[in-house]
């Protein structure tokens, strides 16, 4: 197992206030970093004993050997406000090999380092004794002993006792995986499900960054719009030299039963020509009736029809009938009803 260092730091300030968060209070704890030589890179894994704190806080996840999620506690400190996403124990052992359960540890990913209470500490009656060494005494017995060093600091050589899976690693989610398992909620309606506690077994761990760079396909396709289809300059220049047919469904059937209607549209004049359908399969007919009709009472030719790509515009019989007559075929792209007529 790897050890680590429990940096023990003195004379800390203390302001403690009370913060409203999901309908309870909560205690809100005023750190004072000024103490913390800023060039000092802490391990992820080292535990700052802190007598200015009110309650256990770590900022390693992977420390813990119990978790629980609950309702986001505020914490001021160094500047800015914290959140504290859930609580947790951490078993250690130190070099006089006695095991240490710390319970009550509240997980604050963005903390400067992991901190220790003292206060909680004495509530479970193990103290802190300061001279040329400091000591961590319980019940008579002497549970740890740390040496002072430069900046009022001091370690304690520990080993830490981890769960072969960290319990909040394995919970942790990709964010485009949480927000499709939710329905491609939004973010901050996920964010809030997840902080008011509605969402349980799941913390919210993902930094402002990853969600300012989310991005999620199906959304993007779900909202698309587009420009409005540019109006077209080009027409016929006599009538029946290009011909519009279409089929909508009626919102509501006839009185008859009909429950479409079959247009067509001549580019050059713009008269419509409608009739009421009972089912698809009549616009064949319909169509060879109103072709007939046309032509005798123009003496013109229809040259070319244009229509979307259903099936009872490219039906065999259809095809065939254009062909015999003479007619050319124009088929529009699919999903542009722009394109008839």
């Amino acid at each position: 197992m790897i050890a680590f260092v429990i940096i023990i730091a003195l004379y800390h300030t203390v302001e403690t206030a009370l913060a409203h968060a999901t309908g309870c209070y909560h205690t809100m704890t005023q750190l004072d970093t000024s103490h913390l030589d800023p060039t000092l890179h802490l391990p992820n894994d080292t535990l700052v004993l802190d007598s200015g704190a009110s309650h256990h806080m770590v900022k390693d996840a992977s420390l813990f050997d119990a978790w629980h999620t609950r309702s986001h506690v505020a914490v001021d400190g160094a500047g800015e406000s914290l959140m504290a996403q859930g609580t947790g124990s951490i078993t250690i052992r130190t070099s006089k090999q006695r095991t240490i359960k710390l319970c009550n540890i509240y997980y604050v990913p963005d903390l400067l380092a992991n901190l220790i209470s003292v206060m909680q500490l004495r509530r479970e009656r193990i103290y802190t004794h300061f001279g040329k060494t400091i000591e961590l005494p319980s019940q008579g017995q002497l549970i740890g002993v740390a040496s002072l060093i430069a900046n009022q600091l001091s370690t304690l050589d520990a080993t830490p006792i981890r769960s072969t899976v960290s319990p909040v690693a394995a919970a942790a989610i990709p964010l485009l995986t949480l927000h499709q398992r939710f329905g491609h909620l939004s973010l901050p309606n996920l964010r809030r499900a997840v902080s008011s506690g509605q969402l349980q077994g799941q913390t919210w761990t993902y930094s402002a960054a990853e969600c300012k760079a989310f991005s999620c396909d199906t959304c993007k396709a779900a909202k698309a719009t587009r420009t409005p289809f540019p109006t077209s300059d080009s027409r016929a220049s006599q009538p029946l030299e290009l011909v519009h047919s279409d089929v909508l469904t009626l919102p509501e059937p006839t009185t008859d039963g009909e429950r479409y209607v079959v247009t067509f549209i001549d580019d050059f004049s713009r008269k419509t020509w409608v009739s009421a359908l009972r089912n698809k399969s009549q616009v064949f007919d319909t169509f060879q009736r109103w072709h007939a009709m046309i032509e005798r009472s123009t003496g013109l030719k229809l040259r070319t029809l244009r229509t979307d790509n259903g099936g009872e515009y490219t039906s065999k019989a259809f095809i065939e009938y254009c062909s015999h007559h003479g007619i050319t075929r124009q088929l529009t792209i699919p999903y542009t009803p722009e394109q008839n007529g």
